[in-house]
């Protein structure tokens, strides 16, 4: 599992991500997220208010890293 996340995120809380991830990674189902910090909600939506380019662009990376390593 890939999480992408906002660091100013008010519908979802970095409290409820993070016990999401341990309850996972204790269930031998491990996360692999980031959080991009000043970053806001539909920070990757390039038609969004709150669109971040860079913030976009680190997740982008951060995806095809992850589907490199995971998906061969």
């Amino acid at each position: 599992m890939l999480g992408l996340f906002d660091g100013n995120d008010t519908a979802v809380s970095l409290f409820s991500v993070r016990a999401g991830h341990r309850a996972r990674n204790a269930a031998g189902r491990p996360v692999t997220s980031t959080v991009s910090a000043g970053a806001n909600h539909t920070f990757a939506n390039p038609s969004a208010q709150a669109y971040d380019a860079a913030a976009a662009m680190d997740a982008w990376d951060t995806s095809l890293a992850c589907f490199r390593a995971k998906l061969r």
